[in-house]
């Protein structure tokens, strides 16, 4: 589907393991900030539990901190977080699959862009939506034997969204709090692997 057209059935078509729906009644809360990643694990530790190596934008460096988050059937989120000018930039990267681990609701649809082909981790990356305004985030919150108890609805500001593809895997990727779209572009277009641990 051209680009316009996929804009059109974003209402019921899943993206890269997220589904994504327009809502126009939907009401973010205002002055809503990116919330931090909490207690610190190494990225070798997140990388175990979640069974994938994940990715650092050279752009943003090595991250102030690293967690790793069960989702259903087994699943990991890896979180990356960094401060910046008194404010926190998250990357959360999983695995992409059928099993939906955010739901986006919308006032209305967002954009698709390209974030081209030439990126420092290798591969070459799907087509990204960008969400410029603050929309609602929903997600499953999950027991220590990984079952799904509840759900917890956040309003998320500005965000890139998109999956990687390199070495016969595909890690979708979520970057909030970046405002700008040529910058998240920018960060997004920077991936490689992390060479050294963040400092403690």
């Amino acid at each position: 589907l051209t680009p316009p057209v996929r804009a059109a059935v974003l209402d019921w078509f899943d993206f890269a393991g997220v589904e994504v729906r327009y809502d126009p009644s939907a009401v973010p809360s205002p002055g809503a900030e990116v919330p931090g990643c909490g207690r610190s694990v190494s990225l070798a530790q997140a990388e175990r539990r979640a069974g994938f190596e994940p990715l650092v934008p050279e752009e943003l460096g090595m991250p102030d901190t690293v967690a790793g988050t069960g989702e259903p059937r087994g699943r990991f989120v890896v979180s990356l977080c960094w401060r910046e000018d008194g404010r926190t930039i998250r990357l959360d990267e999983r695995r992409a699959s059928l099993d939906i681990g955010f739901a986006k609701t919308v006032r209305e649809p967002p954009e698709w862009i390209s974030l081209g082909t030439a990126t420092s981790g290798g591969g070459t990356p799907d087509p990204a939506l960008w969400f410029a305004r603050p929309h609602l985030l929903t997600f499953w919150l999950v027991d220590a034997d990984g079952e799904r108890f509840t759900r917890k609805e956040r309003t998320a500001g500005a965000t890139l969204l998109w999956a990687h593809r390199a070495e016969g895997e595909t890690v979708t990727l979520r970057l909030e709090g970046v405002a700008s779209r040529a910058r998240a572009v920018e960060i997004a277009g920077a991936l490689g692997r992390p060479s050294e641990e963040p400092s403690k």
